[in-house]
């Protein structure tokens, strides 16, 4: 009896400390890596990099952290935000909108008075240049996610201009055209998606649209690059992924039975993993090689199997304030190594885009919405969204697995003690009872 008692608590204490040695995924991996990183990179004013950090913003927002608690000498990342906004450009006030949902800003009035300038801009020539199609996919992005309806007149007028300019290999590029891209095919899903919508058109061009992905999916490592027939990348992988969650919900490592989008057992995710830097930062496309800032957050978003609109979130988890950087080094993974490597390619050509200042046109480039040159046949510009720098790596709250460790061992120990005593006072009664 003694013997099955003293069994039994030992396998009660043990339970919980072993649940807790499960190791994280390869993907949440690179995600608490890639936060670490993004952490380290954080300016003494509150900004990553001193840029516009709206993407930034959203990415963490997509991770499940609550990007306010970023906080580095009692300045948040959103506080310097939202006290440097800066709106000179239709993308800029699309992100503006994105981050204030995103935020679960519960303020009525702002968010009707910067959806209606939205579609203010989207209404004038001076602002909303017919060439261009992104501002037009961002745009319905951006209102369904602040809740303007589907029956809306400009989110119906956007939504027939876009769906008009299908190409006809089931693609949508960023400009009339321009040629189909990986990037804005997916992009245009999730508009369409966020529509709810079955008419029979739009569900046409959903599934034409997802065709083009399949078809521009790279053979070797399973990413995409900026269009069909070049090497992968890991923005255009990273807005891809963001399209295939938006179309089928589904995970790649979980729900995608029929492995629809792997390729020699390799699922885009794999790819983007197998190009994390040691630092946590993303690469465009050669590991160790470039740190470029803007592509770790596309990265961090693909991770965090997250598709626009970004839904309401009431639960974010919370960054740890450091002001010291802790030297812990990076988590380490397993992952599947690309069969086929990559080819290193020349850096992408950047062409700029010309303004009309007669007509005091705003520039359509902006920091985080990537624009390609409608004269050029050639690599569209890979813009650098946000540049990079350092290396350490600060301690993202829940990622600690020493202070775990000490709270599971602290609970085992007085299980422990507990339960023996539990045992001492059953063999006290029992001999009391012989007697």
């Amino acid at each position: 009896m003694k013997k099955l008692i003293l069994t039994i608590a030992i396998i009660i204490c043990l339970l919980p400390f072993k649940a807790h040695g499960e190791e994280l995924s390869p993907r949440q991996t690179a995600i608490q890596n890639a936060l670490k990183y993004l952490q380290s990179q954080q300016q003494d004013n509150g900004s990553i990099k001193n840029k516009d950090n709206a993407w930034a913003i959203l990415a963490i927002t997509a991770a499940g952290y609550d990007p306010s608690t970023m906080i580095k000498t009692d300045k948040s990342l959103v506080d310097y935000y939202l006290n440097n906004l800066n709106i000179k450009t239709i993308g800029d006030q699309e992100k503006y909108l994105m981050v204030l949902s995103a935020l679960n800003i519960s303020n009525p009035i702002l968010i009707d008075q910067e959806s209606t300038k939205l579609i203010n801009y989207l209404n004038d020539p001076a602002w909303n240049d017919p060439i261009y199609l992104n501002d037009d996919i961002f745009s319905i992005i951006a209102l369904r996610s602040a809740g303007i309806a589907i029956d809306n007149e400009t989110i119906i007028n956007e939504t027939k201009y876009i769906l008009d300019n299908q190409s006809e290999d089931g693609g949508f590029g960023w400009g009339i055209g321009w040629g189909s891209s990986p990037d804005m095919t997916a992009t245009t899903i999730e508009a369409l998606k966020s529509l709810q919508s079955s008419d029979p058109i739009i569900e046409d061009a959903i599934v034409k649209a997802k065709t083009f992905l399949k078809n521009t999916q790279n053979p070797t490592d399973a990413g995409f690059g900026w269009t069909a027939g070049v090497s992968s990348d890991v923005s255009s992988t990273s807005w891809v992924i963001r399209g295939i969650y938006s179309l089928d919900n589904q995970s790649f490592t979980l729900n995608d039975t029929e492995k629809y989008w792997y390729v020699n057992d390799l699922s885009p995710i794999d790819y983007l993993i197998n190009l994390q830097n040691d630092d946590g930062s993303f690469p465009y496309q050669i590991k160790n090689t470039e740190d470029t800032f803007g592509f770790t957050l596309d990265a961090l978003f693909a991770l965090s199997e997250k598709s626009f609109p970004l839904p309401k979130n009431d639960d974010l988890k919370s960054f740890i304030k450091t002001e010291t950087i802790p030297t812990d080094p990076i988590i380490k993974t397993e992952i599947k190594p690309i069969i086929e490597t990559i080819k290193e390619t020349p850096a992408p050509i950047i062409y700029p885009v010309t303004i009309d200042e007669t007509n005091i046109i705003p520039q359509k480039e902006t920091s985080e919405f990537k624009i390609l040159s409608p004269t050029i046949d050639k690599q569209p510009k890979k813009e650098e969204k946000l540049e990079n720098k350092s290396k350490p790596k600060p301690q993202v709250k829940g990622t600690s697995t020493k202070n775990n460790k000490l709270t599971y061992l602290s609970i085992f120990l007085a299980a422990i003690i507990l339960i023996i005593g539990q045992i001492f006072n059953l063999i006290k009664i029992r001999k009391t009872n012989n007697k």
